[in-house]
């Protein structure tokens, strides 16, 4: 278990450990990751703070186009995610884990254009009644982007929701691989924002 400023393995990103929390990267992240969410994410550093999980995963795809963000639909990617979720449920169901169901938005999708990072966050519950939500962000970098993905049980969706805003003020992209760094001649990656945020480009939620 990890504390202080680490530096991720495969994005090179800094994340700055919060006082209480620990992270694991590398093979103990896998490992961590295979406990807790059943494989399903491929994730390079796993956070644990409290009553919030952080998985942190990268994909080195190129630089991502943000010119058709406009084009997302709030209610169509709540739907998707919606029924994405319940298509997982049948492997969840037959490894004994709890299967889960998407509420309601707490956060619609959002782009902050400065930084680069799309974010959104529902609330969830699942087969044992029990209430959380999931928060999504994705960095966007200069050759590709990190999934950070919380899964927070606090009551106070407030406190969840003020907690994933500091992991995210916490993770800085290196000097020269930021999207503010992008260069015409830079990779590029074969899709969109708003695809990649509808996990269509096999990485988002």
């Amino acid at each position: 278990m990890l504390t202080g400023t680490q530096t991720l393995p495969r994005s090179h990103s800094a994340f700055a450990v919060p006082r209480g929390a620990s992270l694991v990267v590398g093979s103990d992240a896998t490992v961590a990751n295979d406990r807790l969410m059943d494989g399903s994410t491929d994730a390079e550093a796993v956070l644990v703070d409290g009553r919030r999980t952080v998985y942190m995963s990268y994909f080195d795809v190129g630089f991502i186009a943000s010119d058709d963000w406009a084009s997302l639909n709030a209610e169509t990617l709540l739907s998707e995610i919606r029924a994405a979720t319940n298509v997982d449920n049948a492997a969840r169901s037959k490894a004994g884990y709890p299967t889960m169901y998407v509420d309601r938005w707490i956060t619609p999708p959002r782009f902050d254009a400065r930084r680069g990072v799309a974010t959104c966050m529902y609330a969830m519950h699942d087969s044992r009644g029990v209430s959380g939500d999931n928060a999504v962000a994705l960095v966007l970098g200069r050759g590709g982007y990190e999934l950070l993905s919380m899964f927070g049980v606090d009551p106070n969706v407030d406190a969840d929701r003020e907690a994933f805003a500091r992991y995210l003020d916490d993770f800085t992209v290196p000097a020269g691989q930021r999207y503010e760094d992008h260069a015409p001649d830079d990779k590029r990656a074969p899709f969109d924002l708003p695809k990649i945020f509808r996990g269509e480009s096999g990485g988002g939620q």
